[in-house]
């Protein structure tokens, strides 16, 4: 599995994305601000001036990877509604327990990498004290300030929160480390007890995703040599059972981001 760190730009990267009830609409929201950040530059309204952002963030490749790992594939839009009787996660469960489904989509090492450091500018931007911001910082620095204004009023249905949200669950499959800010100590098991999180230390969370997608595999292969057509329920031996729990915990932090330990983040932790 190819990682950030030694990109192959054409290898294909095969991503998991949790049917998390706190994504429902969420993905549709990043897209759409895919498609605003895209035309940033020369969308003027009222005789307002344009922004002024760099070409690494208005380029069309950046809305086209997250078209690809979305928008081109429909079924991406039922992740977390409950209400939706044409839902194809992929259901998982452990020693008879049921655990949070997960969709897969992919992208290309190059189109992620593309996605992350467009990411990790518009936060260097925002985070950057405002007496160090060169003028290119300050202009991206207020492009961030205005989303978040419309974020925090849903003035909009593009959404840059959920912009940030998508590229961090992206990134997931090729991190070699796992997520250490804002992680939690404990998070709630499927009968309700805190218990403590997966060790960040260990294989990392492209190791795990690859583990993970090769017992999704095994049951598909299985199914179909058993002529049931595809796999739509995966019964998790220990290992991907651990592989899923530390993934878990790196989605639950991409979602929750410094809420990951909040009372109301913890009690959507029920759902993995």
């Amino acid at each position: 599995m190819t990682t950030i760190d030694q990109p192959q730009p054409d290898e294909t990267v095969r991503i998991l994305i949790p049917d998390h009830p706190d994504l429902y609409r969420r993905l549709g929201r990043a897209v759409d601000f895919a498609g605003a950040l895209r035309h940033a530059n020369d969308d003027v309204e009222d005789g307002d001036e344009p922004w002024r952002l760099p070409d690494q963030l208005v380029a069309p490749e950046l809305q086209q990877a997250l078209d690809v790992a979305f928008l081109h594939k429909p079924l991406m839009w039922h992740v977390g509604d409950d209400s939706d009787e044409a839902r194809t996660e992929t259901a998982l469960s452990h020693a008879g327990v049921g655990h949070m489904g997960v969709y897969i989509t992919s992208l290309t090492c190059g189109q992620l990498q593309l996605l992350t450091a467009a990411a990790a500018l518009l936060t260097q931007a925002e985070t950057t004290p405002f007496k160090e911001r060169t003028p290119l910082l300050a202009e991206i620095a207020a492009f961030v300030d205005a989303w978040r204004e419309a974020d925090a009023d849903n003035a909009s249905e593009a959404s840059l929160a959920a912009w940030q949200t998508a590229v961090a669950l992206l990134a997931i499959a090729a991190a070699a480390q796992s997520a250490t800010e804002h992680r939690p100590d404990r998070l709630l098991d499927h009968e309700g007890r805190l218990v403590p999180v997966a060790e960040p230390a260990g294989p990392g969370p492209a190791a795990d995703t690859a583990l993970l997608l090769e017992r999704i595999d095994a049951a598909a292969a299985a199914a179909a040599a058993d002529g049931e057509g595809q796999a739509r329920e995966v019964e998790l031996d220990y290992a991907g059972f651990r592989a899923f729990r530390r993934l878990s915990v790196e989605w639950h932090v991409a979602i929750y981001g410094a809420k990951a330990d909040s009372s109301d983040a913890l009690l959507q932790s029920l759902t993995y």
